[in-house]
């Protein structure tokens, strides 16, 4: 292992150097994040005698509870997805898939891999949240508990006070998804209705067809 003074005696790194170490540093942190996993989801954090899995990042990485259950997370839905050659998944590409269900995640990846070979350009975690959100509204799910409760304020300049921007925007979008999802529910609604009117029309014709079948065979009963 090199120390601080034979690095100092080295030449600045070449690309192919620079590329090599940059590669190693992203493979690291993928199997950093398949160890926090595992850490995780058996307790690893207990065995080592802290107190909760919050105190053993805070303590030993200095994360946040919430960041590293960001990393454990996103190695769960790497191990869900197709082997991809050995890519390097940035963790910002992942998360907007947590919380969905784990068969429907190669669906969501693949429609958003599909998006950026159209569009000729790099997969982007936004590419990954327009998949995700799409699916949502094509499966009417709505996940309003995150948004801001605007009914309660009286008008937009108390909204202001209390919200940010980005919350609003948040708000909106969400009120976007539900009216989507009522529309489709509405047109869903629409179409089992005639189903169901064509469906009586086609007994209606029957039964009529049945009765007057009966009626001449009376009919000619009563001739004969």
């Amino acid at each position: 292992m090199m120390n601080n003074e034979n690095l100092c005696t080295l030449p600045d790194m070449t690309f192919d150097e620079a590329k090599a170490k940059h590669n190693e540093l992203k493979s690291l942190h993928s199997a950093m994040r398949l160890l926090l996993l595992e850490m995780r989801d058996r307790k690893g954090w207990k065995a080592l005698g802290f107190e909760s899995w919050e105190q053993y990042g805070e303590q030993e990485w200095s994360y946040s509870k919430s960041q590293l259950d960001r990393l454990a997370t996103a190695a769960r839905i790497e191990n869900v997805l197709p082997p991809i050659g050995g890519e390097q998944i940035p963790e910002s590409h992942l998360r907007p898939m947590a919380g969905i269900p784990e068969d429907v995640i190669p669906i969501i990846w693949q429609e958003a891999n599909r998006k950026a070979e159209e569009e000729s350009i790099g997969r982007t975690a936004k590419m990954v949240q327009e998949a995700v959100d799409e699916w949502k509204v094509k499966n009417a799910i709505v996940t309003d508990d995150k948004l801001p409760a605007v009914h309660k304020f009286k008008n937009v300049d108390a909204i202001e006070k209390e919200i940010t921007l980005a919350e609003f925007g948040t708000y909106v979008l969400g009120c976007s998804n539900a009216i989507a999802i009522a529309q489709k529910k509405e047109s869903d609604a629409q179409y089992e209705l005639k189903k169901i009117k064509d469906q009586a029309g086609k007994i209606q014709e029957v039964s009529v067809d049945k009765i007057a079948q009966i009626f001449m065979g009376i009919l000619v009963d009563v001739l004969d």
